[in-house]
């Protein structure tokens, strides 16, 4: 019925990011630092990333969800009390108990829907969609909303930081992704439709470690890793995740093409890397049929896919009835090219 993404106000560029990492790696770095701020730079031109959004000190994560509801609301021109359902997709969370999506039903007056968390890393809100769809064909939900928050840069968080003081060089490994990493809140809602939307996965779990943000317990609930760093820490192996999902990911989609009735009007994918999307081009041989926000977002996390279709509505690429594909993949590992129905 409708969707918003709601940006935080400080613009971030590429020479801000390595400003900070000097600030921060310089009393600690055990190496050449201008090494360092040459590798990143070229990281960080090669992904295709300029800008991404954090937010200031007066910004609260909960106050830009209810002003994205606002919005979507107002634009899907519907009351607010027919929503039955709040499911909360995002990374980034105040608790875990009870569900993020209580709490959101409270500030946005839906204190009677039904209210649950999905917990998916990267594909929670392709998994909400899901999962919302089949409630809606049980006859369980008319009217859901999916709330998607990606606030993570939090002074002392699990990014920030610690993440932007490299020790050594090796560090670039599993430190590099964080720099590419965006704020923003995005809120979609979702109303019975004759179009069903068909979800193609495919899951790796062996490299489940590549990955992750462990909590203070992690040790309890997993096997010993060289890859797991310490709790609340988020560490992402760019290299390794290329080589281990690249193949899965450019499958899955090709399995889906293969399977859908009429060609995309746009394929919408999890933003990760402009790189990588201009490679799937050359290999599906369908030029200019990708949409994504990267370049000026960067990574959202599980806003990823709605904020491309928010800000491509926006600007004209997409509109209404428009038949898409969404491509994503997600810590995991996880794949999956799933139809969207605008």
């Amino acid at each position: 019925l409708n969707i918003d993404c709601e940006l935080p106000s400080s613009k971030i560029d590429n020479q801000e990011v390595i400003d900070m990492v000097m600030y921060f790696s310089s009393p600690v770095f055990n190496g050449n630092l201008e090494e360092l701020k040459s590798r990143l730079i070229n990281l960080l031109e090669r992904t295709g990333i300029k800008t991404r959004y954090w937010r200031n000190k007066n910004e609260r994560a909960l106050d830009l969800v209810e002003k994205s509801f606002i919005n979507s609301i107002k634009n899907a021109n519907i009351d607010k009390k027919i929503i039955d359902t709040v499911i909360y997709t995002g990374v980034d969370r105040g608790f875990i108990e009870p569900a993020n999506a209580c709490f959101f039903a409270k500030k946005l007056g839906l204190q009677n829907a039904r209210t649950f968390d999905i917990s998916d890393a990267c594909m929670g809100w392709c998994t909400a969609v899901e999962i919302v769809q089949s409630l809606m064909l049980e006859g369980k939900s008319e009217v859901s909303l999916i709330i998607s928050s990606e606030f993570p840069m939090d002074k002392k968080g699990f990014l920030y930081p610690e993440n932007f003081r490299f020790n050594n060089i090796d560090e670039i490994r599993w430190k590099f992704p964080s720099l590419t990493i965006g704020e923003g809140t995005t809120v979609t809602i979702l109303g019975k439709s004759e179009s069903y939307w068909n979800f193609n996965f495919f899951s790796d779990s062996n490299k489940v470690d590549l990955c992750t943000i462990p909590l203070y317990k992690y040790k309890e609930y997993s096997e010993k890793s060289q890859f797991i760093k310490k709790a609340n820490t988020f560490s992402a192996y760019g290299k390794e995740l290329y080589f281990a999902g690249y193949k899965h990911s450019l499958d899955i989609l090709k399995l889906r093409l293969g399977l859908t009735k009429e060609e995309p009007c746009a394929i919408l994918p999890h933003s990760v890397s402009s790189r990588v999307i201009e490679m799937a081009e050359k290999k599906i041989n369908l030029s200019d049929k990708f949409y994504t926000t990267f370049p000026f977002l960067g990574n959202l996390a599980t806003s990823s896919i709605p904020a491309n279709i928010y800000y491509g509505l926006l600007s004209g690429r997409l509109k209404k009835n428009d038949y898409l594909l969404g491509w994503i993949a997600s810590a995991g590992l996880k794949y999956s090219c799933f139809d969207i129905y605008l």
